[in-house]
């Protein structure tokens, strides 16, 4: 199936169950939800934990319903990490908010892709993220970052509203979080990611 035919599959499948959402009697506002965001581990793999993380770095965004996040830092590196926990609805005003994925006050350029990071292991598939290069007067950020409802990881904003979608036809909903793994250079983390990936997992299974 070539990129144009799955597109058009996920687009009919998105208004199908937009139709569907509407059609059906919503059970409650919202799906009961955990108390609050996850606890970041103390230290993973050599990285060890600082406290918070720098808002030129990662914004905050006020949708989330909880956000935690730290500095790690190994063997003279640094990252950061951003985790925030949303309402289960499609609507976009719930949305984790594109335009505060990275910093974009007095930037000078912002380039966005998508990629896929290899977790390593023969039946381990590789982690699709977005990444976002953020070059600023005073030096640059990088930000690689996905999305989690439940236990499915995906980068793409269609899949998202899909999922969240299809969350609202079910009577509990599936957690939605958005993932920020940062640096303060062009280096993209994606050895902490093969880290803090796995651990992500074990920690959002019931």
């Amino acid at each position: 199936m070539g990129l144009l035919d799955r597109r058009l599959t996920l687009l009919l499948a998105l208004v199908a169950l937009t139709g569907l959402a509407i059609a059906l009697p919503r059970v409650a506002e919202d799906a009961p939800e955990s108390a609050a965001v996850l606890s970041l581990p103390s230290s993973l793999d050599g990285w060890v934990m600082a406290t918070g993380a720098p808002e030129d770095v990662l914004p905050r965004d006020p949708r989330a319903i909880d956000a935690a996040r730290a500095t790690y830092v190994k063997d003279g590196r640094t990252v950061f990490v951003g985790i925030g926990r949303y309402r289960q609805r499609s609507d976009p005003d719930w949305r984790p908010s594109i335009n505060l994925i990275a910093p974009e006050h007095g930037v000078a350029s912002v380039s966005r892709e998508s990629l896929t990071i290899g977790l390593g292991g023969g039946a381990a598939r590789p982690l699709p993220v977005n990444f976002v290069s953020v070059r600023q007067p005073d030096g640059d950020v990088s930000v690689l970052y996905w999305y989690q409802v439940g236990h499915e990881t995906m980068a793409d904003t269609v899949r998202l509203r899909l999922a969240l979608l299809a969350n609202a036809l079910r009577l509990r909903g599936q957690e939605v979080w958005l993932v920020r793994i940062a640096t303060s250079t062009a280096v993209r983390p994606a050895d902490f990611v093969r880290v803090f990936h796995p651990w992500l997992v074990k920690a959002l299974s019931p």
